[in-house]
């Protein structure tokens, strides 16, 4: 008979020992190991914060597969039976779901890098069972790319809510079973298991900006920076167009022949150009780095603690570098998995600049570049493919004289003060861009190419740019190279979550978990040892995301009927032990045996 691999957690066998934070196993034997290939050709490489491929014991897939049983859930207590690390596979994701006591979820993949947040919702239970739905926005890359997708990947999922254990009574958990909708109209399945039994005090605390830092950045920035541009933007497109989430809209603005290109004049008020450039001018001189025709602060990212070989995200900014970010997420620019957590101040004298270049592949594929005070001109230059080495694309930014500037651009944006400029995908990846170090720049198509965003000017027929003082706030996601410290990234991404959906933000954002009731070992969350639910234990539906329906008591049997049926594939039962209870996530696994 097949064997598979079994990892474990906390409590879930004798032949377990603590290590390295983790249950893993003692030894393993061959089939294990073959086990272990077949789960990675499925998807799974990396081991997650509540999940370990690093050990397991065997077991008989064809056992398990008869040994469960799936049951409605009519009774639920969202912190004890919700809270916690989830097993999740679908066609596009892979790892874990780590669904928090205030009902955000965060992604914390398993094949590959990167991160992902949303928010679920369940029904009040019935006789029929219990309704969730989850909106989940993710973004992942595999750790060797060099050019990672375009946009994030998001989901809108509704299902139920399964009870699943064997039919003896050792072991217990839950499953959801649902199906995955994108934007485009495509579906799919979806499936995850709780990895039960899960002991809170493991998990890793929170991760928080210093408190002590925070009231250093009150006392050098003592004004706050007051940004409603964007507040009166959404408003106006509330009112155009009715219900729904204005987010700006960018088609307007689309530029030139590049793809990718966005220039947006009056991005900010004159009232609030002159509230940035007078913070910056203030900002102590220790906080800024004087680099070869610019000078730059950095906010945002720091070196990992854990492996010192990749940058990770860090909120700790000051609050109106946040408030420029709250500006670009609220108008729908940057999205709460793509973030902003990297943001350049840089101050350009007359006879500076920064020479021609592409970013790179450390960053999510999208720029915004917020023009202060002075006009300037962003050159872009032909089509090339990204160097080999990527320190070659910063190397790039203090060449004036070699290399690409003394090309001939194909095209060029006139940046007038408070306008923002984007690119993005093949721009990013494949376009060169720079400005000069000249004090004027000559317009004329022979010298900076075609002027493509002419019909947005103040002046469409202007011939030259004359610079003087200028700041420039560029806004990226770094994205990092390790898949540790992943609360940092999740602290941003829920407040990212809030500002995107124009929401208000919690305040504090983060707190702490209530203990969810103890549970015996040997039972798990089954009928017997779950407590009657009350009027403050039970789930309430909630319209705080604007988009979950006020009841979805009614569609309870047309889910139920829509996730059944279907039978095991060899695959799905080489998954089958993949969980602490003997659970498996896999395809159709809940609704198979239901």
């Amino acid at each position: 008979m097949r064997r598979v691999l079994l990892p474990m957690v906390a409590g879930a066998s004798r032949r377990i020992r603590w290590l390295a934070g983790r249950w893993a196993v003692r030894g393993l034997s061959t089939a294990s190991d073959a086990a272990k290939d077949t789960t990675k050709l499925a998807g799974f490489e990396f081991s997650t914060p509540n999940f370990s491929l690093d050990g397991g014991v065997d077991m008989g897939a064809d056992d398990i597969v008869k040994d469960l049983v799936t049951s409605p859930v009519t009774s639920l207590d969202f912190l004890r039976d919700m809270y916690g690390p989830w097993l999740v596979l679908t066609e596009d994701l892979q790892g874990e779901l780590f669904i928090d006591h205030d009902r955000m979820v965060y992604l914390r993949p398993a094949n590959g890098l990167g991160f992902g947040v949303g928010r679920m919702e369940v029904a009040d239970s019935g006789p029929a069972g219990t309704a969730f739905s989850l909106q989940l926005e993710s973004y992942t890359y595999s750790v060797t790319s060099v050019m990672t997708p375009y946009a994030p990947l998001a989901l809108d999922v509704t299902g139920q809510l399964k009870r699943v254990e064997s039919s003896s009574g050792e072991y217990a958990t839950f499953s959801l079973v649902a199906t995955w909708r994108k934007k485009d109209g495509t579906s799919g399945k979806f499936n995850a298991a709780k990895l039960s039994p899960w002991d809170p005090a493991t998990s890793a605390k929170p991760w928080e900006p210093k408190a002590e830092l925070q009231r250093i950045f009150q006392e050098v920035f003592p004004k706050p920076l007051v940004l409603t541009s964007h507040l009166r933007r959404s408003q106006a497109a509330r009112e155009a167009n009715g219900a729904g989430l204005p987010h700006m809209s960018l088609e307007p603005y689309q530029v030139g022949d590049v793809p990718g290109l966005y220039y947006i004049p009056d991005y900010v008020s004159e009232e609030e150009e002159q509230q940035i450039l007078q913070t910056v001018r203030d900002t102590p001189k220790e906080l800024k780095t004087q680099l070869h025709k610019r000078t730059v602060q950095e906010w945002g990212c720091v070196m990992c603690e854990e492996c010192n070989k990749s940058f990770v995200s860090d909120w700790n900014m000051p609050p109106w570098v946040a408030a420029c970010n709250d500006m670009l997420l609220h108008d729908g620019i940057f999205t709460p998995s793509t973030f902003p957590n990297s943001v350049r101040v840089h101050e350009y004298q007359v006879g500076e600049g920064i020479g021609a270049h592409c970013d790179g592949p450390i960053y999510f594929p999208l720029v915004s570049v917020l023009s202060i005070n002075s006009p300037c001109v962003m050159f872009f230059y032909a089509r090339r493919e990204p160097y080999m080495q990527p320190m070659e694309h910063y190397n790039d930014t203090f060449r004036f004289d070699t290399g690409i500037a003394v090309e001939k651009p194909v095209q060029c944006v006139v940046m007038e003060p408070r306008s923002l400029l984007l690119f993005r995908g093949d721009a990013y990846y494949y376009h060169p861009h720079g400005t000069s170090d000249r004090e004027v720049d000559d317009l004329s198509p022979e010298v900076a190419g075609k002027v493509v965003n002419r019909h947005l000017l103040k002046d469409p027929s202007i011939t030259e740019v004359r610079k003087s003082y200028r700041v420039s706030i560029t806004t990226r996601n770094l994205l990092p190279r390790c898949n540790h410290q992943p609360t940092r990234a999740e602290y941003a991404m829920k407040r990212s979550w809030y500002v995107y959906n124009h929401l208000p933000v919690p305040e504090p954002l983060v707190t702490p978990a209530p203990m969810p009731p103890p549970l015996p070992f040997s039972a798990g969350p089954t009928a017997a040892s779950t407590p009657p639910t009350t009027a403050t234990t039970a789930t309430r539906t909630t319209t705080s995301t604007g988009r979950m329906q006020e009841d979805k008591s009614n569609s309870v049997a047309a889910l139920m009927n829509e996730n059944s049926g279907g039978n095991f594939s060899e695959l799905e039962k080489s998954w089958m032990p993949y969980s602490p209870n003997k659970v498996l996530l896999c395809n159709r696994w809940a609704r198979s045996v239901s």
